[in-house]
């Protein structure tokens, strides 16, 4: 990884500096930063390997660092597919809701043109549209200029 160099300046730097270690590795991306802390953790178990240090002895749950680290990935990646199947779902919403208004739409012309027309069918388009006019209103979703036209 080529932020090795800037790891190890963190590392070896005193107590004060850590602060910028968490504030730097905050910088970037989430996935990243789980890669960041896995190659610190690397180079800390090879730098006390290098001075013959058993890790454990100094770093409490040292041991526990990688399953962790595995766990926070998954968080990571679990709320991103949780985010990418919200964005589907409102999607799906919004196209079905467009399909049903389109869908509404074009029956009211259906109904409105059988009625202007006096098609054979005209008095029952007439019960239709009043049910339909009903229903709008209930829903405050009637517009009078659709309707134009219509003596109901």
């Amino acid at each position: 990884m080529d932020c090795r160099k800037k790891i190890l300046e963190f590392m070896e730097s005193d107590i004060d500096g850590k602060g910028d270690f968490v504030n730097w590795v905050r910088t970037f991306p989430k996935m990243q930063q789980v890669e960041l802390m896995r190659e610190m953790n690397r180079m800390t178990k090879e730098m006390a390997a290098d001075k013959g240090l058993k890790l454990t002895d100094h770093v409490p749950n040292i041991d526990k660092a990688d399953t962790i680290l595995e766990t926070l990935e998954d968080a990571i990646l679990n709320k991103r597919l949780l985010l990418d199947y919200i964005k589907y779902l409102t999607d799906l919403e919004q196209n079905l809701k467009n399909k049903m208004l389109n869908d509404i739409e074009q029956q009211r012309m259906y109904i409105v043109s059988n009625i202007l027309n006096n098609s054979p069918n005209a008095p029952e388009m007439r019960e239709v549209a009043k049910k339909m006019i009903e229903t709008e209103k209930k829903f405050g979703a009637f517009k009078p200029e659709n309707w134009h036209g219509i003596d109901l």
